[in-house]
């Protein structure tokens, strides 16, 4: 079936589950920074208690594993955990949520925002705002991030899940074509498993949802990727240099045309959080070479 078929089929017709919603702590939250701290939270003295809910087994010495710092207002602190070193910064961010459980009250991805310890020119220690895009090359074994609330996003941002196709030129040439949403024969119609993905709440949120979705096994197993085109096999520096490609769509109705959404919302997340498609709507993706 056709992605432009599935306009009027909402989520709760579909096999996908609903993110939660609940509000975070708002103490220490790093609100604006880079916020200085007296002495790394990671230089933990004698008599600190560390929450290791989730503590990295070595692996022949091997295991690499990074440090997540939580605010904690009854501790006037940090609590702690440990954690394997992340893929990616999505990862990182369902590893926080999974390791801090409880004292998260507001576990929602796009909620949470995450800060790398660093030193700044004064050799004073900072929080600093990780380019999530190029989290490998920027967070590293051993490392310390910090989990703090992303006072960027809408009070009134409707979070949920949202449909998305990848746009391609077939071979023997034509229209652009776009992938399709459910798959099978009409009777044996499945949800394609990389389908339905968060409503991003910003074009760079949006990036790494792509970036997930092309690179997960179960999109090539699910089509054939070939015909979206080589950024299911980019490397890391090709990501860097090639994110710009990428280009977002919305469509407006079942007889409309795709729209390309307007480029001031990547600069701008207001506007991209207005132009972004609803939850149960569609976002199409075409990657431009």
């Amino acid at each position: 079936m056709p992605c432009g078929d599935l306009t009027t089929r909402t989520l709760s017709e579909l096999p996908c589950s609903q993110p939660s919603s609940i509000a975070m702590s708002n103490a220490r939250d790093g609100t604006n920074p880079p916020v200085t701290v007296e002495s790394p939270p990671a230089e933990i003295s004698s008599g600190t208690s560390v929450d290791q809910t989730q503590t990295a087994s070595e692996n022949n010495g091997q295991q690499k594993t990074l440090i997540m710092a939580l605010p904690d207002n009854a501790e006037q602190g940090f609590r702690y955990a440990i954690v394997p070193l992340p893929e990616t910064y999505h990862d990182a961010i369902t590893a926080a949520t999974r390791v801090f459980g409880i004292h998260l009250i507001d576990p929602v991805p796009a909620h949470i925002v995450l800060r790398r310890l660093v030193k700044n020119k004064k050799n004073e220690w900072v929080w600093a705002d990780i380019d999530s895009v190029n989290w490998k090359s920027l967070v590293l074994h051993n490392d310390q991030v910090g989990v703090f609330k992303n006072r960027g996003i809408m009070e009134n941002f409707e979070h949920g899940k949202i449909f998305i196709t990848f746009g391609y030129k077939p071979r023997a040439g034509g229209p652009t074509k776009w992938t399709e949403i459910i798959q099978g024969r009409p009777h044996q119609e499945r949800l394609a498993p990389w389908a339905v993905v968060d409503r991003p709440s910003s074009y760079h949120e949006a990036l790494i949802m792509v970036k997930d979705v092309l690179t997960a096994k179960e999109f090539s197993c699910a089509l054939n990727s070939r015909e979206v085109g080589p950024a299911t096999n980019w490397s890391e520096t090709d990501w860097q240099n090639n994110s710009h490609k990428i280009k977002f769509y919305t469509l407006p109705g079942p007889d409309k045309p795709w729209r390309e959404i307007h480029r001031n919302a990547y600069e701008d997340d207001q506007k991209w959080r207005l132009l972004v498609p609803m939850p149960d709507n569609i976002l199409g993706v075409i990657v431009n070479y």
